[in-house]
């Protein structure tokens, strides 16, 4: 039950953001706390990584109903939320503090992060090809 809980609520954060960015790309770069963009070329990046992580977190998302996937699910959320959180610390490290906002949001991905780890560890059915 646990696993299904952390997979739900990973893949649903993951959907959740994915789609603001995709639908939203100026609003969502507005609301961490950075400055408007308006060209064409950088929403037009925005909204292909909105799309990227929409997918993912569907997939995510799906190993809470299929449990042939949830391995799967687990593993994409460990890599997927630890390599953000790795990057923004990078961030921090290299380039100085962002808003506040943006250290949240590395945090809560370390966290899902971690917890989706916790769930990998836990199963033991195959990755389904």
């Amino acid at each position: 039950m646990a696993n299904r809980i952390i997979l739900g609520l990973a893949g649903l954060v993951a959907v959740a953001i994915g789609a603001a960015q995709l639908l939203a790309p100026a609003a969502f770069h507005e609301a961490s706390g950075l400055p408007a963009v308006h060209d064409p070329g950088a929403l037009g990046e925005i909204r292909a990584v909105g799309a990227a992580i929409l997918g993912i977190g569907g997939v995510i998302t799906a190993g809470v109903f299929r449990p042939g996937l949830s391995r799967l699910s687990a593993l994409l959320g460990t890599g997927f939320y630890l390599a953000f959180g790795a990057g923004r610390a990078l961030g921090v490290a290299v380039d100085g503090v962002p808003p506040g906002s943006l250290l949240g949001a590395m945090a809560a991905e370390i966290v899902l992060g971690l917890a989706c780890a916790y769930v990998l560890a836990r199963t033991r059915v195959p990755v389904a090809a």
